[in-house]
């Protein structure tokens, strides 16, 4: 025997199409430049060239109190922390500038970027970003004989961030794409080999 099913009276979830509409955003969107404080004045904010990683990390603790009524949780203030790794440049001063910051505990700003994300209006031309405060926490120098030297950077945030739109240069977008080459002998692109033509070979062929 078939059941006949009254559509009218079933409830069908409706689904928010942009939910399938929205696109992942690639890890090397984001990117992360800092500047001591103190230098905002003398300076603009710097990429670390060759970040190989980022991230930042929110967390809350929560105390659990015993009233009269029963347990309360009650939730304590943010901690945000930071990451940061890059391989490890031969002359890199910006290595050498958030070592001195931890060291002399210097104030550090943090500006993670999300490239994917253009601004409209005032901020036209610029990319949506968060903007941090905070000190360096830790500074390690990895090197092993089978790979790059790699370093990484903590850095505790105080205070809350700051979301706005921030302004990258057409060498900082540059630096973001950094790949890595071979040690080999790399295959000249085809302008630049005709630019390598010796003078007065077509006159030598003519």
């Amino acid at each position: 025997m078939k059941t006949k099913i009254d559509f009218s009276k079933v409830n069908i979830r409706k689904f928010d199409l942009q939910i399938f509409a929205a696109e992942p955003v690639q890890g090397s969107k984001i990117m992360y430049l800092v500047r001591v404080l103190e230098d905002e004045t003398k300076e603009a904010a710097t990429f670390l060239a060759f970040q190989t990683e980022g991230s930042t990390s929110i967390s809350k603790d929560a105390d659990n109190v015993v009233t009269k009524s029963g347990s309360v949780r009650v939730p304590g203030g943010a901690e945000i922390e930071i990451s940061l790794n890059a391989l490890f440049a031969k002359g890199d001063e910006n290595v050498k500038k958030v070592k001195t910051a931890l060291l002399k505990d210097k104030v550090i700003e943090v500006w993670e970027i999300n490239t994917a994300v253009e601004g409209t209006g005032n901020g036209a031309g610029k990319y949506e970003a968060s903007y941090y405060h905070g000190y360096l926490t830790e500074f390690e120098l990895t090197a092993n004989a089978e790979d790059f030297a790699e370093y990484s950077l903590t850095i505790g945030v105080f205070g809350e961030p700051k979301e706005g739109f921030a302004t990258l240069t057409q060498e900082q977008l540059e630096a973001a794409q950094y790949v890595f080459k071979d040690t080999v002998k790399q295959t000249a692109e085809p302008q630049a080999a005709k630019a390598q033509e010796t003078p007065g070979s077509d006159e030598s062929e003519q």
